[in-house]
């Protein structure tokens, strides 16, 4: 496994009551860099769901106050089976509390980590379902702009498209780069300004390639080499998987946005429409053995990097185990070039 320890990392500190309106606040399931994650049981009606909790603080000394407003305007909009639902939002003196559906199972990181080498039809079962919540919210104009197995829920047949946290609506190219490294298009790294909707397909792809082979296909152990081995679209398709998959993968991971597959023709696609019978996805075939480089790296967690001031001290600031996580604005952006 590929880590980066980080000796300047202390975890995010979240102060909340047990109680917030008429929810109850629990034991915490999860964090992410900007927020925890309680279990929450509504008094009044019993449901279970999940409480993200995030600082008031934190959002003001990111200034990060809007991607609270879009996050709660996206979650407000979804409406399919297979993203997560939004149920209230209450503050504080300290927090805002983001109620959301509690969805069973594990997420997709776990998932893969856990499984024996899934069956291309255990595979497509899952990443259908991913690409149609995909789908579905780039036709209302949003982009997620965070596609990685640890924001996807894995329950039986059963699939959930969560954290909405970077998620904004989209009508033109952008400017902002953010997400998690392993899943950036190379597009993010190298140009001013990109499309967003190629962006998350091209995160699409790395999830496909982990859930057919168990691992990434970078093979770094540093940021700065595995952005170059991104720009450089260094990745190798493992020998055993049908033709039509590799070609699926190769599509996706045009490093060209203009000539990659959109989500519609990933649907679309030969591998996409071959017959799979809805059986459930613990029921797996080993797929054949398999030849891969020497090194290759293990999925873990991806952690954040942010590049904290404009004269680029402490350039790559690590918040948690592996480098995974990059959030630039457009006054850090000119930094980016220190990764290279």
């Amino acid at each position: 496994m590929n880590k980066i320890e980080d000796p300047l990392y202390t975890p995010i500190q979240v102060t909340s009551p047990d109680k917030i309106g008429p929810y109850l606040l629990k034991d915490k399931i999860g964090e992410g860099g900007f927020s925890h994650i309680r279990f929450a049981i509504n008094v009044l009606t019993n449901q279970k769901l999940v409480c993200k909790i995030i600082p008031k603080r934190l959002l003001m000394e990111k200034n990060m106050e809007s991607s609270l407003e879009n996050e709660v305007a996206v979650l407000k909009k979804l409406d399919h089976n297979c993203t997560v639902h939004f149920y209230d939002l209450h503050y504080d003196t300290l927090n805002y509390y983001i109620m959301m559906e509690y969805c069973r199972g594990k997420t997709l990181l776990e998932f893969i980590n856990e499984s024996p080498k899934l069956s291309e039809g255990a595979v497509r079962v899952i990443f259908k379902k991913i690409a149609e919540a995909v789908k579905y919210i780039h036709d209302l104009g949003i982009v997620h702009r965070d596609l990685k197995p640890e924001n996807i829920l894995v329950n039986g047949n059963d699939v959930k498209l969560v954290d909405f946290g970077l998620a904004q609506y989209c009508s033109c190219d952008i400017d902002t780069k953010c997400g998690s490294l392993s899943y950036l298009a190379p597009e993010v790294l190298s140009q001013n300004t990109f499309n967003p909707y190629a962006a998350d397909v091209w995160s699409l792809g790395i999830i496909l390639y982990s859930m057919a082979f168990g691992h990434l296909p970078w093979t770094t152990r540093t940021p700065k080499e595995l952005a170059n081995q991104i720009l450089r679209n260094q990745y190798f398709i493992p020998f055993g998987v049908s033709e039509p998959l590799k070609q699926l993968i190769e599509n996706i991971l045009n490093p060209n946005p203009e000539k990659r597959f959109n989500i519609q023709e990933i649907l679309n696609s030969e591998w996409m429409t071959s017959f799979t019978p809805d059986q459930p996805v613990e029921v797996m075939e080993k797929i054949p053995s398999i030849v891969c480089p020497k090194i290759h790296t293990k999925i873990v967690k991806s952690n954040h990097i942010r590049i904290p001031s404009i004269d680029g001290k402490n350039l790559l600031k690590l918040t948690k185990r592996v480098p995974d996580r990059i959030a630039l604005n457009k006054y850090h952006r000119r930094n980016l070039s220190n990764l290279f």
